[in-house]
């Protein structure tokens, strides 16, 4: 006979749980939905290392960033902010993520195609950008792709000029 016991567990017990399974089991901007299932955080949002919920970041001055809910001076590319706040160097093999400012080892797609989301997707044609599912979507009128980043950048010629349109008729 199999005797089952239950255990009570505080119920910040069971959601610190489920921060920690979202943590390993969502990536950055994503976190689990009510069905177990990442989602991606709404525009504005991210999921908070604590709670594995996604919320709303602290607004930090310019050239500050927020870090476990305090704002602290921006570290440069190739660094990461410890628990403590300061800036500390990615180790070899890894890279700072512009997202999420952590050091993550980037991901090595097969020729012809990069890395969207943390998944590997075809390459999109010049002016095309992928979409948060993957797919190729054109760029905005008056925007490119940027071939480092993959995203859809204003272009650098400068804007039109406007100039007077003419009668048709003689005057």
């Amino acid at each position: 006979m199999l005797l089952v016991r239950s255990i009570r567990l505080p119920i910040f017990a069971c959601f610190m749980a489920l921060a920690t399974h979202a943590e390993a089991q969502c990536p950055a901007g994503y976190a689990l939905d009510s069905q177990g299932k990442c989602t991606m955080c709404a525009a504005g949002y991210e999921r908070n290392p604590k709670t594995g919920a996604c919320e709303k970041p602290l607004a930090c001055p310019t050239g500050q960033v927020s870090v476990l809910g305090k704002c602290f001076p921006a570290c440069p590319d190739g660094y990461t902010h410890d628990s403590q706040g300061k800036c500390t160097q990615c180790a070899p093999g890894y890279e700072k993520n512009p997202k999420t400012g952590a050091c993550e080892k980037p991901l090595t797609c097969p020729t012809g195609q990069v890395s969207v989301l943390g998944r590997c997707f075809p390459a999109c044609p010049d002016g095309y950008t992928h979409d948060s599912q993957g797919k190729c979507t054109l760029c905005a009128s008056g925007y490119q792709k940027d071939p480092k980043t993959q995203a859809c950048v204003r272009t650098s010629a400068s804007p039109p000029t406007l100039t007077a349109a003419r009668s048709a008729t003689p005057p």
